[in-house]
């Protein structure tokens, strides 16, 4: 039975558990703290699992390269590099894209929060 269903879902369950290795490898390397830590170790494979289906193909065709890029490649990427570094590129890209400055209103809220 677990054969059959390793079989069914091989590609799947291989991406999970390479991101999840790839994480946990990653946590004892860098360091961090637990709540980053267990945060990766948890939301990383989870990712993977979840987007992996659900993602489309890209092709970089349109900027002169001949790569195309499928979903499971995509949703592996998403893993390894984590919560994190999806958050760091989200902020990026709201403050080259719009002049959001998400750390900066955070900033602003916890000196309000402590009356500085």
């Amino acid at each position: 039975m677990l054969v059959e269903f390793y079989q069914c879902h091989k590609l799947r369950i291989d991406i999970f558990f390479i991101v999840l290795i790839a994480v946990v490898g990653r946590v004892f390397y860098c360091g961090g703290k637990l709540r980053e830590i267990v945060g990766d170790v948890i939301i990383g494979p989870l990712l993977v699992a979840l987007l992996a289906e659900r993602m489309p193909s890209i092709s970089l065709a349109a900027l002169g390269l001949d790569v195309s890029v499928s979903h499971y490649e995509l949703a592996f990427i998403v893993g390894i590099v984590g919560v994190h570094g999806v958050k760091e590129a989200a902020f990026y890209i709201l403050k080259t894209r719009f002049g959001i400055d998400v750390r900066a209103r955070r900033f602003d809220k916890q000196q309000e929060k402590h009356g500085v």
